[in-house]
């Protein structure tokens, strides 16, 4: 009979994504996680971004804003892992490379050897390079004015830093804003992906929305590679529409280069 340490373990263990059902439970959580994000008023509420918007407190509208994205990132290939019984989750994508991920991927206890398990495990399917970027994909229709500039903007900047280069990329991160007792929560959805970068000599690529994001992101190893602005002259720094708004501050950052 397993005890009390053994189901903690369980609870804490990183675990992949791999039920339609699951993919709705992650999108739960992030949106969750963004509801306060300045980045995502812009693209939730497009020109209509105000703080008195009647969306704004509608949980369910911000669930299916999410939705079909985790769907699509999880049909392209994107890995969906989740920490903590669902406290903290992350989208992760590995470019210019084929991963090949077991199905279905047991939970892992994350240590030294974390990836050393991954590849005791039985042979999986071969997951494609994904095509799109963070904030929308050539499925998703229509692609909001700031996810598109969005897109626009990082996929230069990761080309100007990266060029073709295979890497990491961390498309979203995020925890249940009513768990943030869970302190590993974060660390375990970042540290064995590093762990992976680094043996393969892959850098890793991300972006920071908000100045806490960035310090965390710097603690574990990323350097800010360029400031960039999104809804300049359409929302302002907290994300609110106003004509002359300087824009959202976002920040490219990347580790192991």
């Amino acid at each position: 009979m397993p005890g009390d340490h053994d189901r903690q373990q369980d609870q804490q263990a990183l675990t992949t994504v791999q039920r339609d059902e699951d993919v709705s439970k992650f999108a739960q959580v992030i949106a969750a996680a963004f509801a306060n994000d300045t980045l995502n008023r812009y693209m939730f509420l497009g020109r209509e971004s105000r703080p008195d918007h009647p969306k704004l407190s509608q949980t369910d509208l911000r669930v299916a804003f999410w939705q079909p994205l985790m769907a699509s990132r999880f049909e392209k290939g994107g890995i969906l892992v989740q920490t903590y019984d669902w406290a903290g989750v992350a989208l992760w994508w590995v470019t210019g490379l084929v991963l090949v991920v077991p199905l279905p991927l047991p939970p892992f206890h994350w240590g030294n050897n974390a990836w050393s398990q991954m590849s005791r495990l039985p042979p999986g399917v071969g997951k494609p390079n994904p095509s799109d970027s963070a904030a929308g994909g050539s499925g998703e229709n229509p692609v909001p004015e700031g996810a598109a500039e969005y897109r626009e903007k990082f996929d230069a900047l990761k080309q100007k830093y990266l060029g073709g280069r295979p890497h990491w990329y961390l498309n979203l991160i995020g925890r249940l804003p009513s768990r943030r007792e869970e302190k590993g929560a974060i660390r375990g959805l970042i540290e064995p992906f590093l762990q992976k970068a680094c043996e393969e000599n892959l850098p890793v690529w991300l972006e920071a929305t908000n100045r806490h994001a960035k310090e965390v992101y710097s603690y574990f190893g990323f350097r800010v590679a360029e400031e960039v602005r999104i809804g300049k002259g359409v929302v302002n720094a907290e994300g609110w529409v106003q004509a002359d708004g300087e824009g959202v501050l976002l920040w490219g950052m990347v580790a192991g280069l």
